[in-house]
């Protein structure tokens, strides 16, 4: 009897088919969301559909699931800690109380998706073949709607400002980096288990085709991270193919060799040129260290003062320096923490508070930004339970005598680390629902792993 044999206790006849249409609504809401941003009130209709997603995916979770438990133990934490964090805001003055519930509407989805996405495969018949099939359908369809969209004089460019980089008709740049990656690795994996080279490497070229032509710095680390990942994997589960080797071997090799013509390369070049001229400017005009602190950061000046400012960044004169948006935001966002009491630093501070004069400082870091939003104590709860499922996977890696596992183990575990690892370099994972969902489905993965045999519900 095979793995997702072994995972069919107490089936449900229909509920494979839910998990596709849950799974493959996903790039078509993402394309949604993209031409629904250009009407007026798009993004609120884009994310009522999320919702509308998810809300279907936590009822059929309570009905299939034997034990509700869980979910009320899980809805009530939630609901718990947003009260808190509420009251925490009302202390201090809650200026937008309905745009920060959005705002933890999408981080809850998270957890809240996982669950569901647990129950569901525990309760689908062969569960895993599905995945495959699910994770390769969805990475050739963003494929083609980013082939359409170039081809169309359409898609979203990567960095408008040199119109350097294809998205498609995905938005949000920095999260399809995460997003390709998850497909890539979830698709290629299983062909690799079976040792079919062609398949996995016309799935590996497909990924790697999106990630090089995409054009972030992340996007480029991955294909090699993927690359070195699928043959180690390869190794890890005794199922090394030296044509398989080979053709990633060659695909990163190619990419490679055309770093310098990358849209990742000719972004880096152009911006360095722009930096290094601000610089000669900022030199060559004699601007007091005030005066390029006005022009770079207007907003902190206007709302911290002058000397604050300065003190965060030590008089320094360097373009660099004051002109790193990142930066200006994680300084902007310190700066607001430093005058709130002790409950926001636990709790967190309302999304309003990263808005002055008609710009936006919500930080492009999502664990800086977790801290920021929702405090120590939300920190703390997201890491403690990406933890769990950390150790959860590394026990039953180490138990397991399953290769199939094995692999199911690794690929879900390397997604999640490809997720966090771009949730740290940018605000694009963890408050991003299009992102998150395959978070919440690679810990879905780990969880239906490691769910003991004789429980039916996670």
């Amino acid at each position: 009897m095979n793995d997702s044999a072994q995972l069919n206790h107490r089936h449900f006849p229909d509920a494979g088919v839910w998990v596709a249409l849950i799974f493959l609504v996903q790039p078509v809401q993402d394309i949604l969301s993209y031409w629904l941003g250009k009407l007026p009130h798009g993004s609120g209709i884009s994310l009522g559909l999320r919702i509308v997603i998810l809300a279907l995916a936590m009822i059929l979770a309570w009905r299939l699931s034997e034990s509700k438990k869980p979910l009320i133990i899980l809805a009530a934490v939630l609901t718990l800690f947003w009260l808190l964090h509420a009251g925490s805001c009302y202390r201090v003055g809650y200026e937008s109380p309905v745009s920060d519930f959005i705002n933890y509407s999408r981080t809850v989805q998270i957890p809240l998706m996982a669950y569901c996405l647990t129950v569901l495969l525990i309760r689908t018949k062969d569960p895993l073949p599905l995945l495959e099939k699910l994770f390769t359908i969805t990475l050739y369809f963003v494929a083609f709607i980013t082939l359409l969209a170039v081809i169309t004089g359409t898609t979203v460019y990567s960095y408008m400002r040199w119109k350097v980089g294809y998205s498609g008709w995905f938005g949000w740049t920095n999260s399809q980096s995460a997003i390709y990656g998850v497909l890539t690795v979830f698709s290629v994996f299983p062909a690799l288990e079976r040792r079919d080279w062609l398949r996995s490497a016309l799935r590996i070229a497909v990924g790697f085709l999106l990630l090089f032509f995409l054009g972030t710095r992340l996007a480029f680390a991955e294909i090699f991270f993927i690359a070195i990942a699928s043959v180690l994997v390869m190794l890890m589960i005794r199922r090394f193919d030296w044509r398989s080797a080979a053709a990633i071997l060659v695909l990163s090799g190619v990419c490679a060799a055309c770093f310098s013509l990358s849209p990742m390369a000719v972004n880096q070049r152009l911006f360095q040129e722009s930096v290094a001229e601000q610089q000669q400017t900022a030199d060559d005009s004699d601007m007091t260290v005030d005066a390029l602190y006005e022009k770079y950061m207007s907003a902190m000046v206007d709302r911290f003062g002058m000397d604050a400012v300065k003190n965060v960044y030590h008089n320094s004169r360097d373009v660099s320096v004051i002109g790193d948006v990142r930066l200006y935001k994680i300084n902007y966002c310190k700066m607001v923490m430093s005058q709130l009491p002790m409950t926001s630093k636990l709790f967190g501070f309302e999304l309003a508070e990263t808005r002055h004069q008609q710009s936006i400082f919500d930080v492009e870091n999502d664990f800086h930004g977790i801290y920021f939003l929702f405090g120590m104590v939300g920190l703390t709860l997201l890491l403690g339970y990406l933890v769990y499922y950390a150790v959860k996977a590394l026990i039953e890696l180490f138990r397991t005598k399953s290769e199939e596992r094995r692999m199911w183990l690794l690929a879900a575990s390397i997604s999640a680390l490809i997720l966090i690892i771009n949730s740290y370099f940018s605000a694009s994972v963890l408050r991003r629902p299009n992102a998150s969902f395959y978070l919440s489905a690679s810990l879905a993965v780990i969880a239906l792993l490691t769910e003991r045999r004789e429980r039916s519900s996670a």
